[in-house]
């Protein structure tokens, strides 16, 4: 590729709508630079490698992820890191896939790819399944940070006035449980925190945010495997009293389940919510063409080279969450393994 040439000129020479898709993307561009350019004192703001690779891992572990401890128990611990593992090869194959489309056309936005490689009826289409999902995904975060404000509101405030057996319990059964009160708050979290984020024009801007919402979540994945062995001792002591108890008829075992992978084929059909739950915790290819776009190096090898690192990071991580978590209460499921009980006072 000559200097003065871009690198997919003449590729295409006589496609029109592929010209009409470069020529927007350079538009969209050129405005992103000047917008840069007035924010940060002349200089186009971009991330590095490693950048990109921290927020394409906190796109995908996010608050799903601490409900892998509940999908392992309801398949089995063994087949429950047997699809983690297969869900990251198929991860990995549609990230470089994303990357090599994005990158032979030099366009990174899923509408315009939409529309070159499928029309713009399937554009339409992908626009409105788009808003719908995210307008779902954005109900649900908040509801959950709502549960988690009242988990927090509860240890600070009423966990030893014991007026309520439980956080989960304040959360039903307090104030927080009234509808208005979650209307108002999850209102609030909304026009205070996801509706000022959601102005920025470029990812770009948020990598200092991904940076501390991944130590954050760091921080909690620290918290799971350190205690884990703790809670899992705790957990053998409880299930020889049971054992005990059993030889005299009095109560009946409960055995963990390591690899009896049938259970997950039972008439409740758990295979199928639980598998679904672990391919959502893989999902952030929806923001992986904004992190492509504002690299410093956009060649193909580095995107690859991103996507390596990335489902590595990704996978490592959530086989530490589900494994420890599973580990944290073998069988007592909670949705969210950070709402499991806590161990006496040393819980943290």
């Amino acid at each position: 590729v000559k200097e003065n040439q871009s690198p997919n000129q003449g590729v295409f020479p006589s496609d029109p709508l592929r010209e009409t898709l470069l020529h927007k993307n350079q538009s969209h561009e050129e405005k992103e630079r000047r917008d840069s350019e007035s924010s940060t004192g002349g200089k186009r703001r971009k991330i590095s490698l490693v950048s990109g690779v921290i927020m394409a891992g906190k796109l995908a572990i996010a608050t799903a992820a601490f409900s892998l401890p509940l999908a392992f128990q309801r398949l089995s611990l063994a087949m429950g890191i047997a699809l983690i593992f297969l869900y990251a090869a198929a991860n990995w194959m549609t990230f470089n896939l994303l990357a090599y489309v994005s990158s032979k056309i030099n366009v990174y936005d899923y509408s315009l790819l939409m529309r070159h490689y499928l029309g713009r009826t399937l554009e339409q289409l992908y626009n409105f399944s788009m808003f719908f999902s995210c307008s779902i995904v954005i109900v649900a975060y908040t509801n959950v940070a709502y549960d988690i404000l009242g988990q927090l509101l509860y240890e600070v405030v009423y966990r030893y006035d014991g007026i309520y057996d439980s956080s989960q319990d304040f959360v039903d059964n307090g104030f927080m449980g009234e509808l208005s009160t979650r209307y108002y708050v999850i209102t609030g979290l909304l026009i205070i925190i996801y509706f000022p984020i959601s102005l920025f024009q470029s990812v770009a801007h948020l990598s200092k945010v991904a940076v501390m919402a991944s130590m954050g979540t760091l921080y909690m994945v620290v918290i799971i495997v350190a205690q884990s062995s703790g809670y899992y001792s705790d957990f053998l002591k409880h299930q020889s009293a049971q054992v005990s108890h059993a030889g005299s008829g009095l109560e009946t075992v409960q055995e963990v389940n390591w690899t009896n992978w049938t259970t997950g084929f039972t008439s409740e059909l758990f295979f199928f919510v639980a598998s679904g739950n672990i391919i959502l915790t893989f999902d952030c290819q929806f923001g992986l063409l904004s992190i492509y776009e504002t690299l410093e190096d956009r060649r193909l090898n580095k995107l690859y080279k991103l996507n390596n690192y990335g489902v590595i990071v990704i996978t490592v991580m959530l086989l530490l969450i589900g494994i420890t978590g599973f580990l944290t209460s073998p069988i007592e499921g909670y949705e969210l393994i950070f709402f499991r009980k806590a161990l006496g006072d040393s819980d943290w």
